[in-house]
């Protein structure tokens, strides 16, 4: 990973370092998407201010190792996560995937974001109850996806797609 930056950018300390700070503002930039798209504007700006000022944020940032890349990873999964659950379609399905993924292959404490994510789905699978004024396309069993009206059995096809982005992702 590091060899590519070095051939580009050189051998000194700080040129060897801003990888890890372009990646810290990245992480910013995703957790602003990420509260925008959860819970409007002022708490994607919020969120990114304090994830602009989280002392571990910065420290990982000036740091030459790449442990902010698992930050940003989680923070992009996490939003890819709910963009799948707010729409299941296959390109949100391949973007989680290759998140999840890459956060995996960067480092082990990425098992723990995978098990937050599962326990977060699980327990809303369970306790939240779709209710039918909430969305009359449920009631008639079908799913918008894409344009086009499909068949569907509502949660339990969403809980089989989820268990199977699993799958694929401990199989990457």
């Amino acid at each position: 990973r590091r060899r590519g930056w070095r051939a580009a950018v050189g051998d000194s300390e700080f040129a060897l370092r801003t990888l890890s700070a372009f990646a810290g503002v990245l992480t910013v930039a995703a957790t602003f998407q990420l509260g925008r798209a959860l819970a409007g504007k002022n708490a994607g700006y919020l969120a990114a201010l304090f994830t602009a000022l989280a002392r571990a944020g910065v420290w990982t940032s000036q740091d030459l190792r790449p442990y902010v890349f698992g930050a940003l990873f989680a923070t992009l999964s996490l939003g890819a996560a709910i963009a799948w659950l707010r729409r299941p379609t296959w390109k949100t399905a391949a973007l989680y995937l290759l998140v999840t993924a890459a956060g995996w292959w960067n480092g082990f404490f990425f098992v723990a974001v995978s098990f937050a994510q599962n326990l977060a789905f699980l327990s809303y699978w369970f306790f939240a109850s779709p209710s039918p004024s909430a969305n009359p396309e449920l009631v008639e069993g079908r799913v918008r996806r894409g344009g086009s009206t499909e068949r569907s059995g509502g949660r339990g096809v969403r809980l089989l797609g989820w268990l199977t982005l699993q799958l694929l992702t401990a199989l990457l």
